[in-house]
């Protein structure tokens, strides 16, 4: 493997108060680094709270400004990489770096530096040690008893490696407790997905987990701190859909309140079972649109939810939803390619034909000469509207192709692109 240059960025931070603030406020946490290699049209996403929000790269640098009140563990994802996970404190100036490698190769290449830097590699030696087996073709099909012997392994292992941190001289405790949890939560979600993993990998029926097995699958504790980590939330709609698939039956059509009765007997906490009622209703109206259950339980949810975001997710889908059916399309506005703003509202044209697209997909680019035939052949037809929408990163490389090579039709930049 050719070696890894890395180039940090360095960043200061004054701890004086000449802004007229108090000298002991730690101020924004703030995450930094370089990518080597990296191409304009990847993609970097952090997540604090449930969502992702895409990060800005310039010529392969990146900075992450955190209001965080507490040490908190955030996720950071590169294209299609596996999330991984970040431990910050407030005030911290930490910096990662890594090269665009191929997935098997990338996370060789991260490297910390600046505060909570040994935390992060520690971190990261951690997950490497939990990911061993889930990496591993076999590791799903083990008869139970082995495959438990194995999960209860990591278990072991991974107590003793965070107890040689526990022991040093000044052990950070948020940091411990942080990693056992993380732990506790991932060697859980694989004790859930087992039964369905071991169906698919031997073709065996779907049954009940073992006693043993079952025993694995509630973690000591949860903390709703860290419901944007991937593994918690995975693991929260894991075990429901392990519960689900025990009780169902061919033939039955109460799906929607089955799982909702569920979500009730496993997640008392208020916090998770309204996380796994927002993950439910979601995942039911983008996949099967919206029926007369799913939407009195949708009115039900966002009568009563606390959290905002779940809300206007749900509120915003089953608006569109509504307009679809009703044979009009959501309104959105992009730019064109002449910077200017575009609203499809603003077309009197009976029909739009929209083609979503971007200039570093091969199959979009082969599929265009018949698209401009097509407009060709419609031209004299005014009820009719070409839209073409791109989703490119690189706004400068879309503008630069729709010029160059002429293209027809109006054309957009979605804003956040697949965002």
């Amino acid at each position: 493997m050719k070696a890894v240059h890395l180039i940090f960025c360095l960043v200061l931070f004054s701890l004086s108060n000449c802004n007229g603030k108090d000298i002991d406020s730690p101020g924004p946490a703030v995450i930094m680094g370089t990518i080597e290699n990296h191409d304009p049209d990847d993609q970097l996403l952090y997540y604090t709270y449930l969502t992702g929000q895409p990060v800005k790269i310039i010529n392969g640098q990146y900075k992450i400004e955190l209001d965080i009140q507490e040490p908190s563990l955030i996720s950071l994802k590169y294209n299609r990489m596996v999330p991984w996970d970040i431990y910050v404190k407030p005030g911290d100036s930490i910096r990662v770096a890594f090269e665009r490698f191929d997935w098997l190769n990338f996370y060789t290449s991260l490297q910390y530096a600046g505060d909570r830097a040994q935390a992060n590699t520690r971190l990261f030696q951690l997950n490497q040690l939990l990911n061993e087996g889930f990496m591993d073709r076999g590791f799903f099909r083990m008869e139970a008893s082995v495959f438990t012997n194995q999960l209860l392994a990591l278990k072991q292992k991974s107590d003793h490696l965070i107890a040689t941190w526990e022991k040093e001289k000044e052990p950070d405790k948020a940091f411990i407790q942080f990693v056992r949890q993380l732990r506790d939560y991932t060697l859980a979600y694989y004790a859930c997905i087992y039964p369905s993993q071991i169906s698919v990998t031997t073709g065996a029926p779907y049954g009940p987990a073992t006693d043993a097995l079952s025993g694995m699958m509630v973690p000591a504790r949860m903390d709703d701190k860290y419901l944007h980590q991937p593994i918690l939330g995975s693991y929260i709609l894991e075990r429901l859909d392990y519960h689900f698939r025990l009780q169902n039956s061919p033939g039955r059509s109460d799906k929607l309140s089955r799982k909702l009765q569920l979500i009730d007997s496993l997640y008392t906490d208020p916090f998770f079972n309204e996380y796994a009622r927002f993950q439910m209703l979601n995942e039911q109206m983008r996949s099967s649109g919206i029926d007369q259950a799913l939407e009195k339980a949708y009115k039900s949810f966002v009568t009563v939810a606390q959290n905002e975001a779940y809300k206007k997710t749900l509120s915003d889908w089953y608006e569109n939803s509504n307009l679809i059916q009703e044979g009009r399309a959501p309104d959105f506005s992009f730019v064109d390619a002449e910077n200017r703003p575009f609203k499809l509202s603003q077309l009197n044209s009976t029909y739009v034909y929209i083609d979503v697209w971007a200039t570093w997909c091969g199959p979009c680019l082969q599929e265009r000469p018949a698209f401009e035939r097509l407009m060709d052949d419609l031209k004299d037809r005014s009820d009719i509207t070409f839209l073409s929408i791109s989703l490119d990163e690189n706004e400068e490389r879309w503008r630069d192709m729709v010029m160059k090579k002429d293209m027809k039709g109006i054309h957009l930049l979605a804003e956040g692109a697949f965002q």
